[in-house]
């Protein structure tokens, strides 16, 4: 990716500043041609075969989730520190205590994968070898996912102004200039999320979304919902990398990749390559920021081929319990076995920020004491 040019015209005034829709329009699902005489099983014999054929210990595995399924064990789709999640009724029902989320397996599939019901079904029943009428779908092996995303649903958007480009630098001690060049490649917008004025990490492929508030606040509690620092937009499905798919105009698929947890660090990493004011690596190939959105998660299927011949380097959040770690760790095999040319994780150990505590994460290197400037050196590729 390289950078845009830091000769620019003049932000938009809070006046003038456009607000306007970035939906999508979904792609239209393409199914086989049916004839009105097929004889195809309605949908409620559909769910009973699958229900039967089918447990969630067994689709977890299939997709390739963290953590391993049990009666009591950790969310595999979010960020769980104390095991909120339960699967029950003979691993045919789930349950989230923390959200207050559960069903059935096809519930299970549409909510690990961000998909509508039908894709579900479908995959489920591929999963199962079932057998369909020739005139309808029928697979041995599973059905692709990524038939029709379920829609990401952002509120009215814009690209902010000057000031709230200044306002969230501040509280991320970095350079607005990271933030306008965040905006000019389409990974940050800026809109009312729950009643607050935020900024969201996005991206073009518009399926995930993160808001934060722009003062820095967490959002309070609301209904389900606890106090929390990040509020994931509804239809996101958190496991893509953000960044991945920005404006044409920076696209650059032979780019190396810094991949980081989170839209700080995504802004961070942003901020150091400005710093640094370097455009390319010795091979002459720029590198682009990249967030998973939770360490969590796991990296969507669809995404690993654009992994595939580029240069890696992920920088985990030192967390005390070794999670961000283990995060790196799974997210290196996955972008491994995609072929990546190279992966690397950077690890913050013996570094302090200026108030005396430990770095632990790419947007607290922002604030790295004095006496160590000399360790970022390398920070970059």
């Amino acid at each position: 990716m390289s950078l845009p040019d830091e000769k620019r015209a003049a932000a938009p005034s809070k006046e003038t500043a456009a607000h306007r829709s970035n939906h999508r329009e979904d792609a239209r699902f393409n199914r086989p041609f049916q004839s009105k005489s097929a004889a195809r099983p309605d949908l409620a014999e559909r769910r009973e075969k699958v229900f039967s054929a089918i447990t969630i210990p067994r689709c977890w595995h299939a997709l390739g989730l963290n953590g391993e399924p049990g009666k009591t064990c950790r969310t595999p789709w979010r960020e769980d520190r104390s095991p909120s999640f339960s699967i029950y009724d003979e691993s045919s029902k789930w349950k989230d205590h923390a959200t207050g989320e559960g069903g059935n397996v096809i519930d299970f599939v549409m909510r690990a994968t961000g998909r509508d019901f039908l894709p579900a079904l479908e995959w489920l029943e591929g999963l199962a070898g079932i057998q369909l009428p020739p005139q309808t779908t029928s697979a041995k092996q599973p059905a692709p996912l990524d038939d029709k995303p379920r829609r990401l649903n952002l509120p009215l958007t814009g690209e902010g102004t000057a000031a709230d480009w200044k306002a969230v630098a501040s509280s991320r001690k970095i350079r607005p200039y990271a933030v306008e060049v965040a905006v000019r490649i389409g990974c940050i917008l800026f809109g009312e999320v729950c009643g607050f004025d935020c900024w969201i990490l996005t991206d073009r492929a518009r399926k995930c979304a993160e808001a934060r508030r722009i003062d820095g606040k967490p959002f309070p509690a609301i209904g389900k919902l606890g106090e929390r620092k990040a509020h994931t937009l509804a239809g996101s499905a958190k496991s893509w990398p953000v960044g991945l798919e920005i404006d044409r105009e920076f696209q650059d698929n032979r780019a190396g990749i810094l991949l980081v947890e989170g839209g700080p660090d995504f802004l961070a990493a942003l901020h150091f390559r400005i710093m640094r004011r370097k455009s390319a690596t010795g091979n002459g190939r720029g590198f682009a920021p990249v967030a998973m959105l939770g360490r969590g998660n796991h990296i969507h299927p669809d995404a690993l081929p654009l992994f595939k011949g580029r240069e890696v380097r992920i920088y985990p959040h030192a967390d005390k319990d070794g999670g961000g770690m283990e995060a790196a760790k799974r997210w290196a095999k996955q972008i491994t076995q995609a072929q990546a040319a190279s992966v690397e994780i950077f690890a913050f150990d013996g570094l302090k920020m200026a108030s005396g505590r430990d770095v632990s994460d790419l947007n607290d290197a922002t604030s790295i004491c004095p006496e160590q400037l000399s360790e970022l050196e390398g920070l970059l590729p």
